[in-house]
């Protein structure tokens, strides 16, 4: 068996082709280490008689990283619904009601579209299909805007506090 180094060299462009496949452009050097231990654990789980090291070894490298995006994605999804709760006390603190949206001073300080997304998405607690259908756009691109909001809010609320 030849040592690590060596392979690394010589099967290094799977590493990056995964990548390419994949779309990663973000994280990158995260992603590329992980490549790099892929292909390692594809060296020492390498049977010669059941396939080519080249295929095993990008299949090894683009689950890996597959298995990594799908865990980055739950942990995106659980540090969204984390961020609207705590958007949601904000909000809660205020003791605001729909009627008395126009009072809040930091609300004002929004432009138009984005308190009706936020009036839309957590006064009348409505989805983002709904409220994509109301505003126009996808649900994806409700989504965003929805997290972008809360981050410029939130910033704008601890500006006040602080």
């Amino acid at each position: 068996m030849q040592n690590f180094e060596t392979v690394y060299e010589e099967h290094e462009k799977l590493i990056n082709q995964a990548m390419f496949h994949l779309k990663i452009y973000r994280n990158f050097d995260e992603f590329y280490q992980l490549g790099r231990i892929a292909l390692w654990e594809a060296v020492v789980k390498y049977d010669p008689t059941k396939s080519q090291f080249e295929p095993f070894a990008f299949m090894m490298i683009k689950f890996k990283m597959v298995k990594e995006m799908s865990q980055l994605n739950h942990i995106s999804q659980f540090e969204s619904v984390l961020e609207e709760t705590l958007f949601q006390f904000a909000l809660d603190e205020q003791s605001a009601t729909v009627d008395e949206l126009n009072e809040i001073e930091w609300l004002m300080l929004l432009p138009e579209q984005e308190r009706a997304l936020l009036k839309l998405a957590f006064f009348e607690d409505r989805t983002n299909r709904d409220i994509a259908k109301i505003l126009g756009g996808t649900e994806e691109a409700i989504k965003k805007r929805r997290q972008r909001l809360i981050k410029k809010v939130r910033g704008m609320l601890s500006g006040e506090r602080g």
